[in-house]
């Protein structure tokens, strides 16, 4: 990659967190992480000058549009720019560039067929062939979703702050509710998993996303990358700098 002659920032706009790095020649410094509510407000990420490049992905419009009237210098991976993966999708123009990214990131660690399980707001399997296509996967509410839904939906149960929890039966509303997402979330997952392998063998389960710590060491994931989207990021950085002025 040729010398970039501002600071390069790896960024990740997501529904509920935004998190990012700045890159260095070995990779990326230790990620921040901020609301992505906080950034509507603020108009800037911590520490980023307004004359860096970034190189993001996000799923939230809003953001994007009060991003650029800040950042003169932003790169929006998309399907459309995304290197190296091929897709197959009836409207890859609907897919979340979170979800491609961490689906390019994956692949080029493994060269081979690819299943990536993230947990934030949402819960998704993303599946790449090892012709490198993205088939495209399943999406679900995150943890944080369901626990808000039984909230707002129903007259008895309050806001409960998720925690694991295996045992069959909760002896309070708290510990029912706790009791039902973790097996639920736990039992998905697996099973997904499982669905998969029986039709791919080969096939690499990769975990990421904050929502998946709490659940992970019962989850047949095959490795645990808290932060693949900036393996993705960073491989995406390395191809742009060749034919974008960064």
């Amino acid at each position: 990659m040729r010398a970039m002659t501002r600071e390069t920032w790896l960024i990740d706009i997501g529904n509920t967190h935004t998190t990012g790095a700045r890159l260095t020649d070995g990779g990326w410094e230790t990620p921040w992480q901020m609301s992505t509510a906080d950034f509507l407000t603020q108009g800037r990420f911590p520490g980023v000058d307004f004359e860096s490049h970034l190189i993001l992905s996000s799923v939230v419009p809003q953001v994007d549009i009060v991003l650029k009237r800040f950042y003169p210098h932003p790169f929006f991976i998309t399907y459309q720019n995304l290197p190296q993966l091929k897709l197959n999708l009836e409207k890859p123009e609907e897919v979340g560039s979170d979800r491609i990214v961490n689906a390019l990131a994956a692949y080029i660690i493994t060269s081979g067929p690819v299943l990536i399980v993230d947990c934030g707001t949402a819960l998704t399997w993303c599946y790449v062939d090892r012709t490198g296509t993205y088939q495209g996967g399943a999406i679900f509410p995150g943890t944080h979703l369901c626990t808000q839904a039984l909230a707002e939906h129903t007259a008895k149960i309050g806001a409960v702050p998720f925690v694991c929890n295996l045992d069959l039966v909760g002896k309070t509303t708290v510990a029912a509710v706790q009791v039902g997402i973790t097996n639920v979330f736990v039992q998905a997952i697996n099973g997904m998993i499982a669905t998969f392998k029986d039709r791919e063998p080969d096939l690499v389960v990769f975990g990421t996303g904050n929502g998946l710590l709490p659940l992970q060491i019962h989850l047949n994931v095959d490795r645990y990358e808290p932060h693949l989207i900036f393996h993705g990021l960073a491989y995406c950085a390395q191809k742009i700098a060749g034919t974008h002025a960064i």
